[in-house]
């Protein structure tokens, strides 16, 4: 997945070196900034790549967090929160250890959202910068 970046990266790295025009001065955009020195290909280019590299990386990371949670840690503790509510009913528990394992399954769905929010946010990140929409093979 992350060869077919290459080619979006190499058209937004002439993009940032200022190789191909956006007309965004005549939106109204401010000119680039003079004390510093114009990006070279190469350089814009290296910069784009490295960038779609690591947030590839951290969609790959997220999305594994995210079936992780979801195949495994969720439905154990699922399977926790049964049975402190049965000991609970019995009184083998007390209130305080049946609120806690409520407290820790939210905690998990919690991390579940924010973990697919995040492979969400990744996504949308790199398909902003390539252009273009992600295959949906993960």
């Amino acid at each position: 997945m992350f060869l077919q970046f290459i080619h979006r990266a190499r058209w937004c790295a002439m993009l940032a070196a200022g190789l191909i025009g956006t007309g965004a001065h005549a939106q109204g955009a401010p000119p680039a900034r003079q004390d510093q020195p114009p990006l070279t290909l190469s350089e814009a280019l290296r910069r784009a790549e490295a960038q779609l590299f690591e947030l590839h990386q951290e969609l790959k990371h997220a999305i594994t967090e995210t079936a992780l949670l979801r195949d495994t840690v969720l439905p154990e503790m699922n399977d926790v929160l049964t049975q402190t509510r049965y000991a609970y009913e019995r009184g083998r528990y007390g209130y305080l250890e049946w609120v806690a394992a409520q407290r820790e399954f939210i905690d998990v769905q919690r991390s579940l959202i924010e973990a697919a929010a995040n492979a969400h946010n990744y996504r949308t990140e790199i398909e902003r910068l390539t252009a273009e929409p992600l295959a949906d093979s993960n």
